[in-house]
């Protein structure tokens, strides 16, 4: 299977009733060797609106990182504070200093870094275009030259209205039949 990363649309879209079934055809999915940048898994929120399941953020690599840089700046500043002419620095504890500099300085970095990644999306797959009437759970895949694969995956677990998006072949039909009516 071939693992494109320039490819952000979705060409197969594919809508379920319940979550349990859009849940079994993500797992199949992923059993099937698509990796998570090429499927979007979308859920309709209570004020109507699509949100995607699979969404993540940097929060955790920036509040490591900040974590990290505050330490170090932290004992850096702990090491320059004993050199200043101050009757207060000739009779403080050099490796307490440190200590607290460094705890000080790590917990707010952290903290900057974890906002600052939080804003940070990485949206793999764009959400496809639906209607309020469409199904409450959403599945799109960037197939490619998957497509068959990822239709009869999604067919295997119960999707309705199973549509192929986008540039297709003509061998591929613009629709597919439910696996199981309702």
């Amino acid at each position: 299977m071939r693992e494109s990363n320039t490819s952000r649309s979705a060409n197969v879209v594919a809508t379920f009733d319940t979550q349990d079934e859009a849940d079994e055809a993500l797992l199949e999915l992923r059993l099937a060797g698509f990796r998570d940048r090429r499927i979007g898994y979308f859920a309709r929120t209570p004020a109507g609106e699509m949100t995607d399941l699979l969404e993540r953020n940097f929060w955790i690599t920036g509040a490591t990182i900040g974590a990290i840089v505050g330490a170090l700046l932290g004992v850096w500043l702990a090491r320059i504070i004993p050199g200043w002419e101050s009757p207060y620095v000739r009779r403080i504890d050099s490796f307490g200093l440190m200590v607290t500099c460094a705890t000080f300085g790590s917990l707010f970095l952290s903290c900057a870094g974890g906002m600052i990644g939080a804003g940070m999306r990485r949206r793999w797959l764009g959400m496809p275009k639906l209607g309020p009437a469409d199904a409450p759970f959403v599945i799109a895949v960037a197939a490619d030259e998957d497509r068959e694969l990822a239709i009869a995956v999604l067919q295997h677990r119960g999707a309705h209205d199973l549509r192929s998006v986008g540039p297709a072949a003509s061998a591929y039909p613009a629709s597919y039949p439910a696996a199981h009516p309702v």
